[in-house]
């Protein structure tokens, strides 16, 4: 028998280097800030839509368009936004109220709030560990926060 050559193994792109479908591109240009009406724009489902936001090639473009699109005149980006939010929450002279509204608003725009919804009846734990996970959240994080 012959001896043949190893086959040499496809190698995919590199996400940076890859080329975008028309599909994707289209949920770029038209990511606002929501990816529901973003993927309707582009004509595909809410599911492929939050699909594709999870990709960091397809943030690093939006983030990227977000950056260097021209905006009318008084219209702040997100790094705008984050530094008045800062400056804002840092501002002694500001209401209180009105500087924790700015440090909650600028940690919204950092997605450090994550709010878990556990249905008990719809989960495949047994409702003993659902408790147990609730009762740890609740240590974890401070009775009064969790009854709000």
């Amino acid at each position: 028998m012959a001896k043949t050559k190893p086959k040499k193994r496809k190698t995919k792109p590199k996400e940076a280097e890859k080329e975008l479908t028309v599909k994707q591109q289209k949920f770029i240009d038209a990511y606002d800030g929501d990816i529901q009406t973003a993927s309707n724009a582009a004509g595909i489902s809410y599911v492929y839509g939050r699909t594709l936001y999870t990709k960091a090639y397809i943030l690093d473009k939006i983030k990227h368009r977000q950056d260097t699109e021209v905006r009318p005149a008084g219209i702040m980006n997100r790094l705008e936004r984050q530094k008045f939010w800062s400056d804002a929450a840092q501002n002694k002279k500001i209401k209180w109220r009105d500087r924790l509204r700015a440090s909650e608003l600028l940690g919204k725009s950092e997605a450090d709030f994550v709010e878990v919804h556990l249905d008990v009846k719809k989960s495949v734990l047994s409702p003993e560990d659902a408790q147990a996970i609730i009762d740890e959240n609740e240590k974890r994080f401070g009775k009064e926060e969790n009854e709000r």
